[in-house]
Parts: structure tokens; sequence; C-alpha cells
């Protein structure tokens, strides 16, 4: 049965980042994820609830203790579906149970002062988004 609680080292990680999240003026996802093993039993009916539960864990976290806007903050499940490695080892599925607090860019949203920056052209900028893959030993994980 997966697991979705934030352990201590995992409180310590977001408390060691919120100061300089707080500072940042861009919104933040908060993305779970879980290895590909299915769930039988427990809790969860399958991954997918599973990842959001881990990801509205670490967000209510960051918004009730660590003072981050709430409305700036969204929360989203994966299950599966992107690993950052191939499912194949049991280390491999520690490692694909993980949160990521991404913070997300906001290029298009401060670009309409048309003074040439990008987007003048009539080009849609992608938004990137930076990753911080947590410490799946720190973070929510569990058996899936």
């Amino acid at each position: 049965t997966g697991k979705a609680d934030l352990k201590p080292v995992g409180q310590q990680v977001l408390d060691a980042v919120a100061p300089a999240l707080r500072k940042l003026p861009n919104d933040i996802s908060v993305e779970g994820h879980t290895d590909n093993v299915p769930i039988s039993g427990g809790l969860f009916a399958s991954n997918w609830e599973l990842s959001a539960v881990r990801a509205t864990t670490v967000l209510r976290y960051m918004v009730s203790t660590d003072g981050l806007q709430a409305s700036r903050m969204s929360a989203t499940g994966y299950a599966d579906t992107r690993p950052v490695v191939a499912n194949d080892t049991p280390a491999h599925q520690q490692q694909n149970r993980r949160v990521e607090v991404v913070v997300l860019s906001n290029v298009l949203s401060d670009d309409d002062d048309d003074d040439g920056d990008v987007g003048d052209d009539g080009v849609v900028p992608a938004t990137g988004a930076a990753s911080a893959p947590s410490d799946p030993t720190a973070l929510p994980g569990g058996s899936s």
C-alpha cells in the first residue's frame, strides 16, 4: 500500500526552501508521482489518487506551516506517467516515488509591455519550469 505521509526530513527540506520561494512572484506547482506498481487495497484506489494526495500533502504543509500564499499554489498528481528513471528495479521505483516543487515561469504574463522582449514577434514562448526533485525518502513515499 502506498503512503502519502510527509516525513520529518521532508519537512526540513521544505522549511529550508520556503524563504526563497516566498520571495518569488511566481506561481508554484506541487507535483506528486508514483512508481508503476498498481495499488491493491489500502486508502487509495489507484496511483492517481496516491500521487494527488502526495502533492496536496506537501502543498498544505507549505501553505499552513511555511506561509506560502495559497493563491500562488497548485497541486497535480501524475501517478506513474512521468518517471525519472525506468521502473525496472526497486531502487528505480523508489526514485520515481517523489514530489516535485516546480517554480512556474511568468514570462508570458510579464511580457505585455511591448518593449521588444520575447513574444513581441508573435511567437508564443514555451513556459519553462524549474523543477527540483525531492529526495524520495524525504517527501511522501511508499511502496507505489
